[in-house]
Formats: structure tokens, C-alpha cells, sequence
């Protein structure tokens, strides 16, 4: 676990709270982004950052920013 995934990832769906998850994802990590992240997590595209949990946020960031 990383502080600084989690923190990066927070500040950028907060910037953009009324975004869903997958618009946000989409066009600030192109890279490293895809919707089976989102899936595989339990998680929908449509979801907004302001209905995830802490677990949820460390789970994303953890996912998304582990991938070599």
C-alpha cells in the first residue's frame, strides 16, 4: 500500500466530484486505466467518488497504480 496512490487518487476524483468514476479514470490515467479494474473491484463506472468508502479508495489506488 501506497499513501501517496491513495493520496494522488483522491485529489483527482475530488477535483472532479460529480464526475462518475469511469470519466474521471478515463481521461486523467489513460494509461493505466480500463473498466475490469473497476469491475473486478466491485465497482461501477457510474458510480461518483463521494459514494466510495476508504476501503473502496485504497482498493482503486492499490489497483491502479501497482501495475507495472
Amino acid at each position: 500500500r501506497r499513501p501517496e496512490a491513495l493520496a494522488r487518487l483522491i485529489k483527482l476524483c475530488f477535483q472532479q466530484r460529480r464526475k462518475q468514476l469511469q470519466t474521471i479514470l478515463r481521461h486523467a490515467l489513460p494509461d493505466l486505466y480500463s473498466p475490469e479494474i473497476l469491475a473486478d473491484l466491485g465497482l461501477e463506472g457510474t458510480q461518483r467518488p463521494e459514494t466510495l468508502s476508504v476501503a473502496q479508495f485504497q482498493q482503486l489506488a492499490d489497483a491502479l497504480f501497482s501495475k507495472k
